[in-house]
């Protein structure tokens, strides 16, 4: 498919500099790094797409007996199926109640954290 990379000075296309046009065009020693290189992105269904209001209350690290101000904060996640959502850990992280709406669908409805 003509889409291939070598370790420097080896590997497809021979000889450092040898080999087909765009081999090492750019002179940094890996062959068939430049222009020959095909990519394929994943796309995810909108319809996989969870917005999330997280409600939270952080402790007060200087004060550990006291709780600093809740606040609501939103994030994103995916669904991954078996009623299973995917998120990063700083969306729901200390949150006290978590909300969950799907893209495109009106309502929201409640989630909590697995592990």
């Amino acid at each position: 498919d003509g889409t291939h990379a070598a370790a420097p000075g080896g590997g497809a296309g021979g000889a450092r500099g040898g080999g087909r046009r765009g081999d090492d065009d750019d002179g940094d020693g890996v062959q068939g790094a430049t222009s020959n290189m095909h990519r394929s992105e994943a796309t995810v269904p909108f319809n996989a797409l969870i917005h999330f209001m997280t409600f939270s209350t952080e402790p007060e690290l200087s004060k550990p007996w006291m709780m600093k101000k809740p606040q609501v904060s939103t994030g994103t996640g995916f669904y991954i199926g078996n009623r299973r959502i995917l998120t990063n850990s700083h969306v729901i992280r200390h949150a006290t109640s978590l909300r969950v709406e799907r893209h495109g669908q009106p309502g929201n409805f409640p989630a909590r954290v697995l592990c």
